[in-house]
């Protein structure tokens, strides 16, 4: 697939995640940028822009119509506006399908008037070219934003995001007269405004006439549109650390407002800017007044001081777990986390909420990992270093499902699971964190969104934050097949403690969520396997009683179990999460160890999308239906991976398990046609219409955990001359990643939703992960 390809995919999910609502202009101003009325002595200049030629002849009159409002306003000594359509931004990240590269450039964006981001934002000034703007033989047939290779400009400062104060003695007093174009930093960005002038290519509908019409129209083309600005706001939530980001999206003479969360998105009414233009000047003069809190930062984190920031790129020589953190040009931040702090001798104390809390400062800098999905958890990994307790930890900061008293949060679960007796848990050690809540009034961090949605309710989401104490590999920088095999066996041990000691299911067994990590032992370090990632956990209660309105599909798409995805409605099982683990020894083969696609790549990225990502949906059901390949290899007990030699303990694995799982959906009857789950309102498993009827629960041979832990005890415990080496390969399958979205709370596939509501009328495409 080339870049095109992939940017359309990639923007394409993006848009069909998200949720949205849509309010009246004077209602979004009022919920999303409140503040105070426009003074009557406030002079405004009205906008000239040239809509009718290329879509670039319009940034110019935008940019000088946004520097009249800021000027207007009083705001202009405080936000700066730039045209950055021509120059991306050149510190490392970007998404997950372009590597280090980021080629992301949004049309204007407005940064804050600082030192730091008139040095950052400073490009050299040689002619560019214009996104959409026609320029003969030199003209692109590409668009520019999803090139494979876009034109860098390395800046003059190379650091530019570690840019501060100190740079004040080698720059002049004062800042230069602010030019009209301006590099990308995602790193400092304001917001940013994303522009059309061909109906085909635009996001929303734009219909004068019908301002309170269906905002989302359907074409391939308007979808495109769509996920880009959703990926443009994804990259602003990536770079910095906020609770939302504000957007403004402009067709010829109309403009919408939209405002970003890990819900969704909330966007106004169509408006026409140049013939009301207070309506844009009323949103910069509240913009201007508002505290950066307001503005949609995280008051929790604070730019780390100069000191501070050499001292942590420092600790990155010292401590290698910390060099992407220190990544350079990214910005390092000062994270404030307010929490009750776990020892191994006040668990049982913390678990009662009988440890007061107390604050301490963490420094984070580059992600370890970041979701590349804007709504949903919203999950970022950060190797941080505890400045309280001068040491390396892990820091998972996400947006969790704000259901109060149905569920444990996962800080709960943590806090159930150590209370066993065993020290041998194979979890990561908890050591505090749970819900951001500021220091005004104890207030948490909630989504918005979500609040505009009356018919049916959506739940919110809550800015969390854990603190671990392990830093841990990825399960895909496992050294050898025997470590591979290692590491799954004791997350399988984690399981069943959980389970059977605990009571608590996880439902999100997944390639991200088990972990590797190198504990020091007497011959040297041992790789262990933890179990993390616990927010989608139920207790064996909630398993056993399921809330019929809450049944879902729970867990990370491309291992989750076919009897799951097959079977509408399905409770979750034990099973079903033992069967993932299988699904994660196929997928990590399949992309690392030599087999018989390995000389086949394309044959091998068509192999993997037919059985991990495709699905086949039945229209004519409301419910969903879906079909997967991944079903039927399991219920024949067919290889998912072939060419490995018999006799080696790997193969022998992975063939028992596939005569496991065989034997389990053939006891349970799950070989006939997809049939539905009908759950009463207390349901218990006899009210299970399912193909289980006639089967005793409990004598399955995945109803516990102790043939599946058998089969990899056995070849285990094989002498180590008995492995011979498998040579890991380079990742050989590098577009199929598993899915940043784990599945939750969803509704029907493309049932957008309408509120009831007069004043708000809320539609909706798209499900977001839980």
């Amino acid at each position: 697939m080339n870049a095109e390809g992939v940017a359309e995919q990639r923007r394409d999910k993006l848009s069909a995640e998200m949720y949205w609502a849509m309010l009246p202009v004077e209602d979004w101003l009022e919920e999303c940028i409140p503040g105070g009325p426009l003074p009557s002595n406030i002079q405004l200049q009205p906008f000239s822009v040239e809509w009718n030629k290329q879509e670039g002849d319009m940034y110019m009159g935008l940019l000088q119509g946004f520097e009249g409002l800021f000027k207007a306003v009083g705001g202009e000594d405080d936000f700066f506006v730039r045209i950055t359509d021509s120059h991306p931004d050149t510190i490392a990240q970007g998404s997950v399908d372009t590597g280090d590269l980021n080629s992301l450039k949004p049309d204007l964006a407005v940064y804050e008037r600082t030192l730091a981001a008139e040095l950052a934002t400073k490009v050299p000034s040689t002619r560019r070219r214009h996104k959409g703007k026609t320029q003969g033989p030199l003209q692109s047939a590409v668009d520019p934003d999803v090139a494979p290779v876009p034109e860098i400009i390395e800046p003059e400062l190379t650091n530019v995001s570690d840019a501060t104060t100190s740079d004040a003695a080698a720059a002049p007093s004062t800042p230069p007269a602010a030019p009209s174009k301006g590099r990308t930093v995602w790193a400092l960005a304001e917001f940013f405004i994303e522009v059309k002038n061909d109906s085909s290519m635009s996001p929303f509908s734009f219909d004068p006439k019908d301002p309170e019409g269906y905002p989302l129209p359907q074409g391939s083309k308007h979808i495109f549109s769509r996920g880009q600005i959703i990926e443009y706001g994804n990259e602003i939530f990536s770079r910095q650390h906020r609770t939302f980001v504000v957007i403004i999206s402009v067709y010829c003479n109309y403009a919408r407002f939209i405002r970003l969360d890990r819900i969704g998105a909330t966007i106004s009414q169509p408006f026409d800017y140049v013939a009301h233009p207070t309506i844009f000047a009323l949103f910069i003069y509240r913009y201007t007044r508002m505290s950066p809190e307001e503005r949609g930062f995280d008051p929790t984190s604070a730019r780390a001081s100069d000191a501070d920031t050499a001292m942590f790129r420092a600790l990155a020589g010292k401590y290698p777990a910390l060099a992407k953190a220190a990544t350079p040009g990214w910005p390092i931040h000062q994270l404030t986390i307010n929490a009750p702090w776990i020892t191994a001798e006040k668990r049982v104390a913390a678990a009662r909420g009988d440890i007061a809390c107390s604050p301490r400062k963490f420094l984070v800098g580059r992600p370890a990992y970041r979701s590349h999905s804007m709504s949903g958890r919203g999950t970022r990994g950060f190797v941080a270093w505890d400045v309280t307790q001068r040491t390396v930890v892990f820091i998972k900061d996400y947006w969790r499902a704000d259901i109060p008293g149905l569920y444990l949060t996962e800080y709960e679960t943590y806090l159930k699971l150590w209370e066993s007796p065993d020290s041998d848990m194979f979890i990561p050690t908890l050591l505090g964190g749970g819900d951001v809540v500021l220091n005004t009034g104890g207030k948490r961090q909630l989504t918005l969104t979500d609040t505009f949605f009356t018919e049916p309710t959506l739940p919110g989401r809550v800015h969390t934050r854990l603190v671990l104490k392990e830093v841990c590999r990825p399960l895909t920088y496992f050294k050898e097949s025997r470590e591979l095999v290692s590491v799954l066996y004791d997350a399988l041990r984690a399981h069943k403690r959980a389970w059977e000691d605990c009571q608590i299911l996880h439902r999100d067994i997944s390639v991200g969520n088990i972990l590797i990590y190198d504990a020091e032992g007497p011959s040297g370090p041992k790789a262990i396997g933890l179990l993390a990632d616990w927010d989608l956990a139920r207790t064996k209660e909630q398993v056993e009683h399921p809330v019929a309105s809450l049944i879902t599909r729970s867990g990370t798409w491309q291992f989750i179990s076919g009897a799951l995805l097959n079977y509408p409605n399905k409770p979750h099982l034990l099973s079903d999460d033992l069967e993932s683990v299988y699904h994660i020894l196929n997928w990590c083969a399949l992309k690392y160890l030599p087999h018989n696609l390995t000389q086949k790549p394309a044959s091998l990225a068509a192999f993997m999308n037919m059985h991990y990502d495709l699905v086949h949906l039945d229209a004519s059901d409301a419910v969903g239906s879906i079909e997967t390949e991944k079903f039927y290899k399991v219920a024949d007990g067919a290889a998912f991976i072939r060419g490995l030699s018999e006799d080696h303990p790997f193969e022998i694995l992975r063939s028992a398990l596939a005569e496991l799982f065989k034997r389990h959906y053939k006891e349970a009857k799950l070989r006939m046609p997809i049939q539905r789950f009908t759950i009463t309102a207390e349901p218990r498993y006899a009210d299970l219409v399912s193909p289980w009827a006639g089967s005793t629960m409990g004598n399955l041979p995945l109803d516990s955990h102790a043939l599946i832990m058998d089969e990899f005890l056995r070849v285990l415990n094989l002498p180590q001359e008995q492995w011979p080496a498998i040579t890991k390969l380079a990742d050989q399958a590098p577009r199929a990643l598993p899915s940043s979205t784990s599945i939750g709370f969803k509704r029907s596939i493309g049932e957008p939703y309408t509120s009831t509501s007069a004043r708000k009328s809320v539609p909706s495409k798209g499900t977001p992960e839980p």
